[in-house]
């Protein structure tokens, strides 16, 4: 609050910066007092200075997001604060924690991941050239360099046709890739001349196979190749560095028949699902695969099969050897033998279990903290799927007039008027059958001392990650006062009404910035016209005002209009028959738009 007391934490701060207080019942008033903020300070790492920042925060109440910082427990956290404040009054501070540890995890094994591909690139004995769609150089390994005399810095960006390949072998080589990436087959055994820097030329075997980015779309070349001339020696040597690299690499390797037989497998694969090698000769890929995700993955190879697509990746879950459930990423390809038959398999799969977890939690954290806390002028509750309540705000408790606990033992059907209820009931059916996100009512609530409040509701379902409901949202805006100013407007609308019926005289309203008219009272009766022919333009009513006495009306009303006084005139009107009869028209100008009436 605004002074500095802790009034409301959530069961993940806790968790985040591992608070305890044995001596507390109550966490949410009490289990912080002794650590916010004066003993905040010795849990960052590397002595952050956090009662100078505290300070500079509060002192300007400025909006925080996301500032990063460490912990002693070795955790990264994400840091924001919002000042809080109702009726333009400062009434206190919002910090909100994130743990991003998982996320900086897999940041470092992402980097990690890339440095090793860089390194795999370049130290490979193969030549490996990747191009753009248009043909530039993006990149270019030790080998290459070996091969053509010319260092990497030197060929970056530059175009690899006109650089390296001769007149002859150009227009083959870009049909070739054109197609690889318009199709996006591999292109095995393409032979060509290969320009070197001292101008010889150099006879090589390639490879090309599409660079495709997050989409599977293909936006350029991989060219990996060697001299025809290579010895057997360096093929097995390169062999033996890729066996090392399959070996030890940091995701799971498979090789699988194209029955689902277990071909090849490297370590880590056999650790992620807690297994032996000698072990997988008793099972298949089907085996490993949940029961309620292998008709999805079967679906996937199929697709690999009749060409659909090249490669293709799911998150799925696997059993592991003692039955545990681990969350991984899957990406397999198809290799063939002369494009016409399939070989086998090859599958990469990525432990994601720990992230999965950590992702669906703060996604149910958010979720629910953001409908909570966003709106906090207005009444907010959680329900259950039956309708109880088990969490409330302040606001809510004020308007319908019972405390946290005595909500907590009801519904909100105990608390909804009678006639609403089955309405009520309809929506939130629809809500449970995916038929709505949401829905919005106005509705009278029954408060504890026996009156009637008026509300506006916003509900929502929340869903898990697997879209099945977990609890309702409720946002409750008291709406009495407006209801009652209705109320006294709709009887001031039919006094109104009553007083222009007993007059029998003609009334209306001219809209002078929009040049229209609003009739009321009894000019059906006295000019003959029905609210149709009437009409609402103010052409269509000067056009029947009798044309000698037009200029001394539009006079007259510019005068009042100058004055912002009471105008009286007498002038002739055209009844619906054709024939004039005489109007005596008196009005008062109002309203004002920028110093003039309206």
């Amino acid at each position: 609050d605004e002074k500095g007391e802790v009034i409301l934490a959530n069961q993940a701060l806790e968790n985040i910066f591992n608070v305890t207080n044995e001596d507390s019942q109550d966490f949410e008033k009490s289990k912080l007092v002794y650590f916010f903020p004066s003993n905040y300070e010795s849990i960052f790492a590397n002595n952050y200075p956090f009662q100078e920042r505290y300070q500079e925060i509060i002192t300007n109440r400025q909006v925080v997001m996301d500032e990063e910082y460490t912990l002693n427990n070795g955790k990264t956290i994400e840091q924001s604060y919002v000042p809080i404040f109702v009726n333009n009054q400062y009434a206190g501070n919002l910090w909100m924690y994130r743990d991003i540890t998982p996320t900086k995890k897999v940041e470092i094994a992402l980097r990690e991941s890339e440095t090793k591909f860089r390194t795999f690139i370049q130290t490979a004995g193969t030549v490996i050239i990747v191009l753009s769609s248009d043909y530039r150089i993006l990149e270019w390994n030790e080998s290459a360099e070996r091969i053509s005399g010319y260092d990497r810095q030197e060929v970056l960006g530059e175009n690899y046709l006109l650089l390296f390949l001769s007149p002859q072998d150009r227009k083959v080589t870009v049909e070739l890739i054109d197609e690889l990436i318009n199709h996006g087959e591999e292109i095995k055994h393409y032979e060509s001349n290969f320009l070197a820097k001292d101008g010889s030329q150099k006879l090589m075997l390639w490879n090309l196979n599409a660079l495709q980015n997050g989409n599977n779309n293909a936006v350029g070349v991989i060219i990996c190749g060697h001299e025809i001339t290579v010895t057997e020696k360096a093929l097995k040597e390169s062999e033996e560095r890729f066996r090392g690299i399959f070996d030890q690499a940091a995701v799971g390797i498979i090789q699988i028949s194209i029955s689902g037989q277990f071909i090849v497998v490297n370590d880590k694969f056999l650790q992620i699902i807690q297994t032996k090698k000698d072990k997988l000769t008793k099972r298949n890929f089907q085996d490993i695969i949940h029961p309620d995700d292998v008709s999805e993955a079967l679906t996937y190879l199929s697709h690999l099969l009749t060409k659909i697509h090249s490669n293709i990746s799911i998150e799925t879950r696997v059993i592991c050897e003692d039955n545990t459930i681990r969350w991984v990423n899957l990406t397999m390809s198809l290799v063939w033998e002369s494009t016409k038959f399939p070989k086998y398999f090859i599958g990469i799969i990525q432990d994601i279990n720990d992230r999965f977890i950590a992702e669906e939690a703060l996604w149910d954290s958010e979720e629910r903290f953001r409908a909570i806390f966003e709106q906090a002028a207005v009444g907010m509750s959680i329900c259950n799927l039956d309708g109880g309540f088990f969490r409330v705000n302040q606001k809510f408790c004020e308007i319908v007039g019972y405390s946290h606990f005595e909500l907590l033992q009801r519904t909100f059907y105990d608390i909804t008027a009678v006639k609403y209820r089955d309405e009520n009931q309809k929506y939130i059916s629809q809500l449970l059958a995916g038929e709505r996100d949401n829905y919005s009512m106005e509705k009278c609530y029954v408060c504890k001392d026996g009156t009637v409040c008026w509300v506006n509701v916003l509900v929502s379902l929340m869903r898990d990650h697997t879209r099945q409901p977990k609890y309702f949202i409720y946002v409750v805006e008291n709406i009495s006062d407006r209801k009652e100013a209705e109320r006294l407007q709709g009887e001031l609308m039919r006094r109104n009404n009553s007083i222009v019926e007993a007059l029998g005289e003609i009334v209306y309203d001219r809209l002078i910035p929009q040049k229209k008219m609003h009739w009321e009272g009894h000019y059906e009766k006295v000019l003959g016209y029905s609210k149709a022919e009437i009409g609402t333009d103010e052409a269509s009513w000067l056009e029947r005002v009798y044309p000698d006495d037009l200029p001394s009306v539009i006079a007259e009303f510019k005068r009042a209009f100058g004055e912002n006084k009471i105008y009286h005139l007498e002038y002739r009107y055209r009844h619906q028959d054709g024939s004039y009869r005489w109007i005596y028209d008196r009005g008062v100008m109002h309203g004002q738009y920028q110093g003039d009436p309206t």
